[in-house]
C-alpha cells in the first residue's frame, strides 16, 4: 500500500514539507481545514488551495476520515476516503452516523494523478442528533363554538370536540344570565348529551322558561372536559350568546353545520362518516368523476348524494343518487370496500361505474437512493470502486430493482446498466484502471418501468505504475527526518 507522512503542526517543518513536496513533484499540502457539522449525516469541510507540480491549481482533492484519530500513529490507516469531483475548496461528506466524532483530513490530487507528499492536519467535528419524531398528547381544551335556544326550555351547546359531563350534578356546571342585567338569571335544571348528536359534541340544557328575543350568555364551568380529561379553561372560550325563544316545547332541530369541502381528499371525507357531519369531495377525472356529499344522519346512517360530473355516458351527465352508508370510522380503503349501490334511490344508480374498477396508469418511479458514497481499494495493477447508499423510501411500495450505469465521460454517455436487485445497499466494481475518472448513476425502478432520474457520483483513480511508486519511494526517504510516515 502507498506510503504516507503525517504533516507537522509546528510552522518551520510545514514550510520545510512543501519545498520538500514541491522537490518531489507532487502537490502541495494542505495546512489547515475546517468542519462544520451541517446536520446529522453531513459535515461540511473547507481548506486552503494548493497547486501542483507545474504551478497550476490541483484537479481535485482526496478527503480521508475515520471516527478515530491519527494525527499521532505513526502509521495511518484512515477507514474512509474519497474524492471530490472538483477542485472547490468547500466539500460535504455524507453518510456519517449521527452524534458522532469524526476526524477529517484533506490532500490535493494532480491531473496526472499525483497526490500531496503528507496529510493535512485533522479537522474535528461531531454530527448532530438524528431528527425524532414525537407523538404529541392531546392538550387542547374544549371551546364552546356554538349555543342556541331549541325552544323555550331547551338550550343547545356546540362545542369544538366531543365533550364529557360530570357523572352527577351536570347542569351545575352551566350558568345563564341575561346579557344587559347581569342578575337576571336562568335556571338549569338538566344537562345531558344531545342523543341526537352522535359526534358527542353537543349538550343539551333543559331550562326554566326563558323569556322570548332577550339576550342570554352561557358560561360553561371547568368540569366539563373533553375526551383526554382537559377541561375548558376559564375566561377564553368558555361563554356563548343565544336569543331566548318562545317556541313551546317540541322536535329539538340540530345546529347547521358548515360544510367541510375536502377537495379531492377521500380519507378527509370519510373521516365525517363516524358522525355524518356534512362534507364534499370529488373523486375521478376528466372522464369519469363524481362529487359526494355527506348530507346528514339518518338513525345509524349517513345519507350520501352522488352526482356524476363528468361520465362516458352523457345522458348520464348531472344526475345523482341518494344513498345510505352506514355510519362507522373509515379509512378510503375501509369504505370503498363496503360501498354499494343496494342502499341508493335516483338516475345515477343505474349508470354508476366504480371508479376504482378502472385501471388508472402508474406513470410515478420510486423515490431515488440517497447517501451516496464512493470509494476505492487497490487489487494487483487494478482498482474495485466500492460503493453504499441509503435506500429509497418507496412510498408507493412499487420498487422492483435499482440500476447501476457508468460512464468514463463524466455522464455523457453511460453504459447499458446492472440490476443490483431491490433491497441492495451496497455494490463492488472491479477491474478499474487507474488514472482515470467514473461516473456512477444509481436508479431506482418500479413494475410499470418507471425508472428514476437517478442519484450521480464520480470518483477518480490514482496512477498505477512502477514509475508511481518510485516517485513515491524517493520523496519519502527525503523527507524521512522530518515527517513521520503514514499508511493509507
Amino acid at each position: 500500500m502507498k506510503t504516507k507522512r503525517i504533516l507537522i503542526s509546528a510552522l518551520s517543518s510545514l514550510m520545510f514539507a512543501a519545498q520538500l513536496s514541491l522537490a518531489a513533484g507532487v502537490p502541495g499540502n494542505i495546512g489547515t481545514v475546517t468542519a462544520i457539522p451541517l446536520d446529522h449525516a453531513r459535515v461540511q469541510l473547507s481548506w486552503n488551495a494548493v497547486l501542483d507540480e507545474t504551478g497550476l491549481p490541483v484537479d481535485h482533492y482526496r478527503v480521508y476520515y475515520d471516527t478515530g484519530s491519527y494525527l499521532n500513529d505513526d502509521i495511518t490507516q484512515y477507514g474512509n476516503h474519497l474524492d471530490t469531483p472538483t477542485s472547490d475548496l468547500i466539500y460535504i461528506v455524507e453518510g456519517l452516523m449521527p452524534e458522532t466524532r469524526y476526524y477529517f483530513s484533506v490532500t490535493g490530487i494532480s491531473e496526472d494523478n499525483k497526490e500531496s507528499a503528507t496529510f493535512s492536519l485533522e479537522a474535528i467535528a461531531t454530527t448532530l442528533a438524528a431528527p425524532r419524531t414525537e407523538t404529541t398528547a392531546d392538550d387542547q381544551a374544549p371551546t364552546v363554538n356554538q349555543v342556541m335556544a331549541a325552544d323555550r326550555t331547551h338550550v343547545q351547546v356546540v362545542f369544538s370536540e366531543p365533550v364529557n359531563l360530570p357523572t352527577t350534578g351536570a347542569e351545575s356546571a352551566f350558568l345563564i344570565h341575561q346579557q344587559i342585567d347581569t342578575t337576571g338569571y336562568l335556571a338549569v335544571t338538566n344537562a345531558i348529551k344531545d342523543p341526537s348528536d352522535p359526534s358527542g359534541k353537543t349538550v343539551l340544557l333543559t331550562t326554566d322558561p326563558q323569556q322570548a328575543n332577550v339576550n342570554y350568555v352561557l358560561v360553561v364551568g371547568v368540569m366539563v372536559k373533553d375526551q383526554s380529561g382537559n377541561p375548558i379553561i376559564s375566561g377564553t372560550a368558555d361563554t356563548g350568546l343565544f336569543i331566548g325563544s318562545d317556541k313551546l316545547e317540541g322536535q329539538i332541530m340540530m345546529p347547521v353545520m358548515a360544510t367541510v369541502d375536502c377537495g379531492d381528499d377521500l380519507n378527509c371525507f370519510v373521516g365525517h362518516l363516524s358522525d355524518c357531519s356534512p362534507a364534499l369531495v370529488n373523486e375521478g377525472d376528466d372522464a369519469l368523476g363524481y362529487s359526494i356529499e355527506l348530507m346528514q344522519p339518518i338513525n345509524d346512517r349517513c345519507e350520501v348524494v352522488y352526482t356524476a360530473t363528468h361520465h362516458p355516458n352523457t345522458l348520464v351527465m348531472n344526475t345523482d343518487m341518494r344513498c345510505l352508508v352506514p355510519m362507522a370510522n373509515y379509512r378510503a380503503a375501509d369504505y370503498k370496500a363496503v360501498f354499494t349501490t343496494d342502499d341508493c334511490e335516483g338516475p345515477l344508480k343505474a349508470g354508476y361505474i366504480d371508479i376504482s374498477t378502472i385501471p388508472v396508469a402508474d406513470t410515478t418511479p420510486p423515490e431515488d437512493v440517497t447517501n451516496l458514497v464512493l470509494s476505492f481499494r487497490r487489487h494487483m495493477e487494478q482498482f474495485i470502486v466500492e460503493m453504499k447508499w441509503t435506500p429509497s423510501i418507496n412510498t408507493a411500495k412499487d420498487l422492483v430493482d435499482q440500476m447501476l450505469y457508468m460512464s468514463l465521460d463524466r455522464g455523457a454517455n453511460y453504459d447499458a446498466g446492472k440490476s443490483l436487485g431491490p433491497s441492495a445497499t451496497n455494490a463492488e466494481v472491479p477491474n478499474l484502471e487507474g488514472g482515470k475518472e467514473y461516473t456512477f448513476k444509481l436508479t431506482t425502478k418500479d413494475a410499470s418501468g418507471n425508472e428514476s432520474t437517478g442519484l450521480i457520483k464520480a470518483i477518480r483513480l490514482p496512477q498505477t505504475g512502477a514509475g508511481t511508486g518510485l516517485m513515491l519511494m524517493g520523496s519519502g526517504l527525503v523527507a524521512l527526518q522530518t515527517l513521520r510516515r503514514k499508511r493509507k
